[in-house]
């Protein structure tokens, strides 16, 4: 299948707690909300084998014998192969904007090293890939993906990604992945290079409830190609109706078929004289400028420097990353502003000069005779005998 038909790749992450209710609650969320690919860990066994997964779809799962990690590709259509597989660790690959994508699903239990299962990932990470995005439950705690606390795990966990040039895609501001008697926690984690970061969207822990201790992640993966349009011949909006109805009771409206005629030859006709008085109908509209003319190229780069400085700032992970980044930001973007109201200003004055009294009319009259209700409200003239005119 050619993963460029998708306008997005829905995915989803979560533990399932081995739960037979919660895998059963995954399938079926899967077909109203057309997720494609399903990150699971702790997944539902019986006698080793995992339990509950339609068989049309597609399932790839670690090597452990309980408490396995899986990935599950719902859409029979997805191309998709199996490239790593390890105790902890299981890794496939697909076709993604023409480039090879690297999906990684890992769980690490709480009670085993996580130095093991890093080991993995570094044994997984040496495959040829374009893109990797990697998913899992790693029972690490870290501020950086929400936790009050940074343990030795999310210790450990943050100095592999820094080293492998990796991001996390986690927001600090979220309600916690794991929400059960045992307490709250931020556990489950998303890390992607930095150039498919840009193309994650709809990122977000649900509300929805999923029948395990453990809140899902769902996110959208941006594939580049929208579907395609039809376009319409003519738009009945920009057309004469009066001109159109006139130009067809010319042509056609007092024509009579003879009963020796050829059909298809008459059709075309009517269909090529009714297309002409379309065209002939159509209102032309004259094409607005969309820039003043006080408008400038130093405008346009301040704007661009605004919105640079803007989407860096959101950005940012760290909260004195974010907190220089803001300040930096209004300070552009004030100069920004009074640039163009300067601007503005010196184009009203240039428009008013223009003023001549062979030339009256011009923007200055539009303005005069269209005020903006809000900051322009005409009164009444007072006369010389101090009333008021009954007009404005």
């Amino acid at each position: 299948m050619d993963v460029n038909s998708f306008q997005e790749l829905k995915f989803v992450q979560v533990n399932l707690h081995h739960s037979i209710a919660a895998t059963t609650s995954l399938v079926e969320r899967a077909k109203d909300q057309k997720i494609s690919v399903a990150c699971v860990q702790e997944m539902y066994q019986v006698e080793s084998k995992p339990v509950g997964i339609p068989s049309h779809c597609k399932l790839f799962v670690t090597q452990r014998e309980k408490l396995k990690a899986g990935i599950i590709v719902l859409h029979p259509d997805l191309s998709v192969m199996k490239v790593f597989t390890a105790t902890n660790t299981v890794g496939v690959s697909f076709p993604y904007r023409g480039m090879n994508l690297l999906l990684i699903t890992v769980y690490c239990p709480p009670k085993e090293d996580l130095y093991h299962t890093l080991a993995e990932l570094q044994t997984c990470l040496m495959l040829p890939y374009d893109r990797v995005l990697l998913t899992g439950d790693f029972n690490s705690k870290s501020p950086v993906w929400g936790s009050d606390v940074e343990d030795e795990r999310g210790r450990q966990l943050m100095e592999f990604v820094l080293s492998k040039g990796l991001a996390i895609v986690n927001e600090e501001d979220t309600i916690p992945t794991f929400d059960g008697s045992r307490g709250r926690s931020w556990v489950d984690i998303i890390i992607s290079d930095p150039l498919l970061l840009d193309n994650i969207f709809k990122w977000k822990v649900d509300l929805e409830p999923t029948c395990s201790g453990h809140n899902s992640i769902s996110f959208s993966l941006y594939t580049g190609k929208t579907k395609p349009r039809k376009h319409r011949r003519f738009n009945l909006k920009n057309i004469n109706i009066l001109s159109l109805r006139s130009s067809l009771h010319s042509e056609i409206g007092n024509r009579v078929l003879a009963h020796a005629t050829d059909l298809d030859r008459e059709v075309e006709d009517y269909v090529t004289k009714i297309t002409s008085a379309c065209k002939n109908s159509v209102q032309v509209r004259q094409p607005l400028s969309k820039k003043q003319r006080w408008w400038d190229r130093n405008l346009e780069i301040l704007r661009s420097q605004v919105r640079r400085a803007k989407k860096k700032m959101y950005q940012a992970r760290l909260p004195n990353d974010r907190k220089f980044l803001r300040q930096k930001f209004k300070k552009i973007k004030g100069e920004y502003k009074f640039k163009l109201l300067q601007a503005k200003r010196e184009g009203w004055a240039d428009t008013c000069e223009e003023v001549t009294t062979e030339q009256p009319f011009g923007v200055h009259f539009d303005v005069a005779k269209c005020p903006d209700r809000r900051h322009l409200q005409l009164s009444a003239v007072t006369k010389q005998d101090g009333s008021l005119a009954s007009t404005t």
